[in-house]
């Protein structure tokens, strides 16, 4: 028998950690309880929610597996300096990096890297991927 990686959540307490994070589906929670990646999969406009982190040290990228339609996610933290909240994936591949941060306040997501089609890298309030809130 294989030894298997494991993280520690407090709230939720031991969790086996394979780095995969499934896709909740259309108006579902993409679950944080854990480090990992995301592949998003649509088959027509879809949502997704993203709730703030309950840690610090957490990372989660987001990308665009399957383009059936727009997928727009809608995180419970800004994710910036500007209070955007909202990414949009409109292209194969698109993705995205957040990284949990204390606020001083409040653990939340803060933007760490993306690679999404139109991204201009942050001049604007709306930075390419869709970001608005």
């Amino acid at each position: 028998m294989a030894i298997q990686k494991t993280a520690y959540d407090p709230q939720f307490g031991f969790a086996p950690s394979t780095g995969l994070i499934g896709d909740p589906g259309d108006g579902k929670y993409i679950p944080v309880i854990e480090s990992g990646t995301c592949a998003i999969v649509t088959a027509g406009a879809e949502t997704r929610k993203l709730a703030i982190p309950t840690r610090g040290g957490m990372e989660i990228t987001l990308f665009f597996q399957t383009d059936g339609g727009d997928a727009v996610i809608t995180v419970d933290s800004d994710i910036n300096q500007t209070g955007n909240n909202i990414i949009t994936m409109a292209a194969i591949l698109d993705s995205i990096t957040l990284r949990s941060v204390w606020t001083g306040t409040a653990w939340a997501w803060r933007l760490a890297w993306n690679d999404i089609t139109g991204a201009d890298g942050g001049a604007s309030s709306d930075i390419g991927i869709g970001l608005s809130g």
